[in-house]
């Protein structure tokens, strides 16, 4: 009787068990989110790998961002290029932007200016303050190929408009130098396309 008793047990704890949900896609990353914050990095890396296999863009981020300064695992630019890849064809902002870096630095893959354009670009026009002023400066820049000094005003003038402090009066200073080698036809055009660019409104993530 008590064998048959203890089979029912373990039965009826293995089915309890079986119904408690699982975290969810959600619960998993501020599971390791919160991990992370507290650099609990062994049990961040294990949340976020397994959401990034699944495929989830933010976790793909941070895994890249854990190889990329050695935390909790061994440090590895190349493991951590590849989670950024996967980020960025994900959406993944930071990890675009990341991406515009390392190829305009050559950094981990080959140095091609026109590939870090591209990245900075889907960046910047998705809303990301920093790749908006790293386009600035791509354009701003009259010794290269990209050299266009109405976009790069434009890129500046949506930058400054939530920026405060001691950077809106560097970047202010640099438009000021772009604007003495424009023309006004030119001043103006870059003026009509700050004003009609719009914010996209980002999801949450």
């Amino acid at each position: 009787m008590w064998y048959k008793l203890g089979i029912t047990l373990c039965v009826f704890i293995g089915l309890m068990t079986a119904c408690v949900p699982a975290p969810g896609v959600q619960g998993y990353f501020k599971r390791g989110y919160t991990a992370y914050t507290k650099e609990n990095y062994t049990a961040a890396f294990k949340d976020f790998r397994y959401l990034a296999e699944l495929n989830h863009g933010q976790s793909q981020y941070y895994l890249a961002q854990m190889y990329a300064n050695g935390e909790g695992v061994p440090q590895d630019v190349y493991e951590s290029s590849r989670w950024h890849f996967r980020a960025a064809e994900n959406g993944v902002l930071e990890s675009q932007h990341t991406l515009g870096m390392m190829y305009q630095f050559g950094s981990s893959v080959a140095r091609d200016l026109s590939e870090a354009a591209s990245w900075f670009t889907e960046a910047a026009n998705a809303g990301y303050r920093p790749s908006q002023l790293k386009m600035a400066e791509i354009f701003s820049d009259n010794s290269s190929p990209a050299y266009d000094p109405v976009m790069a005003y434009m890129w500046y003038t949506i930058f400054m408009e939530r920026e405060m402090g001691q950077t809106r009066a560097d970047v202010l200073n640099s438009r000021q130098v772009l604007m003495n080698a424009m023309s006004s036809n030119e001043i103006q055009t870059g003026e009509h396309l700050a004003r009609t660019w719009q914010t996209p409104t980002l999801p949450d993530r």
